[in-house]
């Protein structure tokens, strides 16, 4: 019986990349929050479908909870601080 290994993608800098001949592929964070936002399917080179499911969920939970307003006290002393 023989055993084959198959060649898995490698995640390398791009400077190594280009001195190896590889493609390079990038995705920007704005882009990628875009894409999460919009519900467009992120690349599974960049992110496991898993992990952008918890992320997708956590911010339809979090868009629903206001965010605490600082209060004037804060703020002056935010100012005053400056």
């Amino acid at each position: 019986m023989q055993t084959q290994f198959v060649a898995r993608p490698v995640h390398v800098c791009t400077a190594q990349a280009k001195a190896r001949n590889l493609h390079v592929k990038k995705l920007s964070g704005t882009k990628f929050r875009q894409l999460l936002r919009s519900g467009q399917e992120v690349p599974e080179w960049f992110a496991f479908k898993s992990v952008v499911q918890v992320l997708r969920d956590h911010a339809q939970h979090t868009a629903h909870v206001p965010k605490p307003q600082a209060s004037s006290s804060t703020q002056a002393r935010a100012i005053q601080g400056a």
